[in-house]
């Protein structure tokens, strides 16, 4: 985010990247792991897409293997460093890894083709001082048949320094797929693919489909920061969501954000806005409580919503920054999930036995009869999930003492019932008991009921619902 330095392009090592061949026509250029790119010579690259199709080309990791599991979740990754041997370095700075389950699909008539493949060295022999041959060695196949043996990235060029490799190859049944079928050290690591023919008529298949279709709207891929927030201004990404990383996003102009799209399969759309709450401008959204930072410091908070496949997604001119994603069952990092605090004391007590009494220099709530008596509170939550619920208390006797939980929409409607036992607390101490909505519940106001069963002299400090 700071001034170009004034010898900035000394950093440019001789440049030994060509992307053409004389005599050929290019048939596909994918940028692994990376969004739509053009290089210094004009010349575009495709994003790397998730295959949607036999019939398109794209790409395949072990994400296909698990239900829920977004691809953009899979062995992608991106280096800043300067990348020897180009002066793109966009496009060499994203890469893919993986073993024998990653793998790229790309439809071609039968006959002969030539195939380019890129790599770099971004993390063996980081800072020099080391030697890292036989630390990475993997294969490279066409079809199931091996066509590089013990690829060694460091040993051929060094630490972040381009490789090409060119292989010409035999297609036979219509499709080229492009393995790494035996991986002896660490992991395979591709940077970009290129295929050529000298057929002049060769043309390329379709691309994957985006989640976004019939659309007004810019669709890139690949969210990160650096990225240019707006086409028409030289303001970028300084800081995203750690689950907004790899979306695909909306790059509208800074005059005009009006949006028109809509999700070619369920999708959750996120829509990022500067200043405070916007909630009431977008009907249905959550707040997820975290936000985009761009080069400016600007702070756009992050609200959500689920759309149904084949929904129309209409944004006023307010929508500042939009990403999609596919849904996933990927669940946040637990630490990182907000908690909120209700202490019993607040709560509605329902009976004549349950009071507000001293414990451990504090008022705390505590049953005086066995059975009867309810503590309830109302909660709010404000991002769709499944939430737990962890209470805190205090049982003096060395006997289980018992209740029920119950968990309650606001008009009432029973949701789950729980018996709950509550075991001894050593002196002085405090014991947790946790459990859980039991399932993913919509944002907005619940209740949440404890009945005593047999809980004569329990004490409840509070509710931690995360």
């Amino acid at each position: 985010n700071l001034p170009q330095a004034p010898h900035f392009t000394s950093l440019y090592s001789k440049n030994v990247f060509e992307a053409t061949q004389n005599g050929y026509q290019y048939i596909y250029r994918v940028n692994c792991g990376g969004p739509d790119y053009i290089d210094k010579q004009g010349l575009k690259w495709s994003a790397d897409r998730q295959l949607s199709g036999k019939e398109s080309f794209g790409s395949t990791s072990w994400t296909l293997n698990f239900s829920g599991v977004p691809s953009f979740f899979a062995s992608q990754r991106r280096t800043f460093d300067p990348i020897k041997g180009t002066t793109d370095w966009p496009l060499f700075q994203t890469f893919r890894y993986g073993r024998d389950q990653l793998k790229y699909h790309f439809p071609l008539p039968d006959g002969e083709y030539l195939v380019e493949l890129y790599f770099i060295e971004p993390w063996l022999g980081t800072g020099g001082g080391m030697d890292a041959s036989g630390m990475r060695l993997f294969d490279v196949a066409f079809n199931d048949k091996t066509v590089l043996d013990d690829v060694d990235i460091w040993k051929l060029v060094g630490h972040d320094s381009l490789l090409k490799k060119t292989v010409k190859t035999t297609v036979k049944g219509g499709v080229l797929i492009i393995s790494f079928p035996e991986v002896k050290s660490g992991q395979a690591l591709i940077s970009a693919i290129a295929i050529a023919s000298l057929n002049k008529n060769s043309r390329p298949a379709p691309q994957s489909k985006s989640i976004v279709s019939e659309s007004n709207v810019k669709i890139l891929t690949w969210m990160d920061i650096g990225d240019q927030q707006f086409e028409d201004a030289a303001i970028r990404f300084t800081s995203l969501p750690a689950n907004l990383y790899g979306a695909e996003w909306i790059q509208t102009s800074e005059a005009n954000r009006i949006l028109n799209f809509k999700v070619s399969a369920p999708a959750d759309v996120f829509v990022a806005m500067f200043g405070s709450d916007k909630s009431n401008v977008l009907v249905g959204f959550e707040d997820t409580k975290t936000k985009i930072i761009n080069s400016f410091e600007q702070q756009f908070k992050v609200y959500r919503k689920r759309f149904e496949k084949g929904k129309q997604v209409v944004l006023g001119n307010y929508a500042a920054i939009v990403a999609v994603l596919p849904l996933t069952n990927l669940e946040p990092a637990y630490d990182l999930k907000s908690v909120t605090s209700y202490k019993a004391t607040d709560a509605i007590l329902k009976g004549e036995h349950i009071v507000k009494a001293e414990l451990m220099g504090r008022q705390r709530v505590t049953y005086k009869a066995t059975a009867g008596d309810v503590l309830e509170w109302t909660i709010q939550v404000g991002v769709a999930d499944t939430y737990s619920l962890t209470l805190k208390y205090h049982n003096p006797f060395q006997v289980n003492l018992k209740a029920k939980l119950e968990f309650l929409a606001a008009d009432g409607t029973l949701m789950k019932t729980e018996e709950t036992i509550f075991a001894p607390t050593k002196e002085g101490k405090w014991n947790y008991l946790a459990t859980t909505t039991g399932t993913l519940i919509n944002a907005g106001t619940y209740i949440v009921r404890l009945k005593a069963v047999d809980a004569k002299g329990l004490f409840i400090d509070g509710l931690d619902v995360q």
